[in-house]
């Protein structure tokens, strides 16, 4: 099993239902493949997606003490301007303007935590035009979604971390999960509200 952040959990026998299904669903976390690497899945593979001018998505599981680091890693693949997209878990996300990247990454080191541990929220970092998607998104369940076009480079990036792919690698919200807020083990992290607020102001036009 990952590191995952004090947020999200699996449940005690005591915290579900007592159907046959979850049961069973529980019974097989003991099976699961929650652990770190990545898996793959080629564009051209997907007749949804084979239009849109990426190579590549991936889905990696790290520690959650070392998410913040692969973030920064993986920011390496985007060019010099990128957007912002932040907002609530299941609902539509906000996107700001083509910044430059370093001077976002810069201010969103501010809240670190709260973005590689909230998972009431989804923040990342997208570029996109008519040649090339790059997209890097940490999942409210504090896993990265990734779209890219250099399958070289982000392999590269994978070896660096020591994360290896895994064609049947599964995630922890692929089972029955608890979730709590970040503020229920640190008093001094930023609410979500708030942080989806300052978000906000602080990087979406008027």
């Amino acid at each position: 099993m990952i590191e995952l952040p004090p947020t999200i959990r699996l449940p005690r026998a005591d915290e579900v239902p007592t159907d046959a299904s979850v049961t069973e669903s529980l019974q097989n976390i003991r099976h699961a493949k929650i652990v770190q690497g990545y898996k793959l899945l080629d564009n051209k593979e997907d007749e949804a997606t084979e239009q849109i001018p990426f190579s590549f998505y991936a889905e990696i599981s790290i520690d959650n003490s070392r998410l913040w680091h692969l973030l920064h890693s993986l920011s390496g693949e985007l060019p010099e301007t990128a957007s912002l997209i932040f907002g609530y878990e299941g609902e539509e996300l906000h996107y700001s303007e083509a910044l430059n990247k370093h001077e976002l990454l810069t201010g969103l080191a501010e809240f670190s935590r709260e973005i590689v541990q909230d998972t009431y929220i989804e923040v990342g970092l997208t570029y996109n035009d008519e040649a090339k998607l790059v997209e890097i998104i940490i999942a409210d369940a504090k896993y990265v979604k990734f779209w890219g076009t250099d399958k070289e480079a982000f392999v590269q990036i994978m070896r660096v971390f020591g994360l290896e792919e895994i064609e049947d690698l599964e995630f922890v919200d692929e089972y029955p999960n608890v979730r709590e807020p970040l503020t229920a083990f640190a008093a001094e992290a930023m609410p979500t509200d708030e942080l989806i607020s300052r978000l906000k102001e602080r990087y979406l036009a008027e």
